[in-house]
């Protein structure tokens, strides 16, 4: 299958997940285009740098509890972060310079807000590029914790929409662990 085939076919789904965020949850403006460069120069596969031209992160699943994420007045399950908002894992804070993944971690990268400092990231390794992680704050630095829950950016935000539950947190995927 030609590649331009493949891009297509997944500008195509991620171009109908932000319809289905557009009408049932919260999108943002499209990201600028020094934004969207910015995302390049990461090493952001296409269909991460697409959704963002589209739309600069979003809010999914509106939610009654003062628990959840607060912005605008308004609480959510869940916060694709804005491009400004994207840290890598080293940068974040959370990484130890003393744990076998911290040179990884300058190249995993917090893309959803998932509540209580901890974040799904994306891979952007040479071993396993766009890989979505369950980076637990609490157990990042430890080897083979750090669950991958989905294998594309697209696949992760597909499961979100369609789960209101932290799928990965029971035990629905098997990618495997860093």
């Amino acid at each position: 299958m030609p590649l331009s085939y493949t891009l297509g076919i997944s500008m195509k789904l991620v171009e109908e997940l932000l319809i289905a965020i557009d009408r049932d949850h919260k999108k943002r403006p499209p990201a600028s285009p020094a934004e969207l460069e910015q995302l390049k120069t990461m090493g952001m596969p296409d269909d991460v740098i697409y959704f963002y031209s589209r739309s600069n992160g979003a809010l999914i699943h509106p939610s009654n509890s003062d628990y959840d994420i607060s912005i605008d007045g308004s609480h959510w399950l869940w916060e694709i972060l804005p491009v400004c908002e994207i840290l890598s894992i080293a940068d974040s804070g959370w990484s130890h310079t003393d744990s076998p993944l911290h040179q990884r971690h300058k190249k995993w990268f917090q893309i959803v807000d998932v509540q209580n400092g901890d974040y799904l990231s994306i891979a952007l390794d040479s071993t396993h590029p766009g890989e979505i992680l369950d980076t637990f704050h609490e157990t990042l630095n430890m080897v083979n914790y750090n669950h991958i829950i989905a294998k594309s950016f697209s696949e992760l935000i597909a499961r979100l929409l369609d789960s209101r539950d932290a799928y990965w947190l029971k035990g629905e995927v098997d990618y495997g662990y860093y």
